[in-house]
């Protein structure tokens, strides 16, 4: 099977279990078929090449290392756009005319963040005791 982008995924995910041996081949690294291309002639090609042992097969990882994988890209995403909050934060109040950047560093730091809560939550009135 030619592993090109996310589409092989779910293929393999059902042949694999089913006790099938499942290659997953580069695409960049498996000559192309000269001429018309098309995806009956290149999946012809693919299995002469597997018959007489000359394709190369990718590394395709264990299942707990995938797992691994799925959650490290989707933490750098969070942080990505953790980020882009920030500023868009930051943004908003520039266009508020609240300069809160000038007398903080960070505004979704713990400092800013505590200012921005006060800010939200409105002035404490407290009553005088009686």
């Amino acid at each position: 099977m030619e592993t090109t982008d996310v589409f092989w995924f779910c293929a393999y995910e059902v042949l694999e279990p089913a006790g099938l041996e499942v290659l997953g081949v580069n695409g960049k690294r498996v000559q192309s078929l000269p001429g018309c291309k098309t995806d009956l002639k290149d999946c012809q090609w693919l299995a002469t090449r597997h018959a007489h042992g000359l394709l190369p097969s990718g590394f395709v990882p264990p299942d707990h290392i995938c797992r691994l994988q799925d959650n490290l890209r989707l933490r750098a995403d969070h942080v990505t756009r953790a980020a882009s909050h920030g500023q868009h934060l930051q943004k908003a109040l520039e266009r508020m005319n609240v300069k809160l950047h000038d007398v903080i560093r960070s505004v979704v730091g713990v400092s800013g963040l505590k200012v921005l809560r006060a800010s939200l939550t409105g002035p404490v009135c407290r009553l005088p005791s009686a």
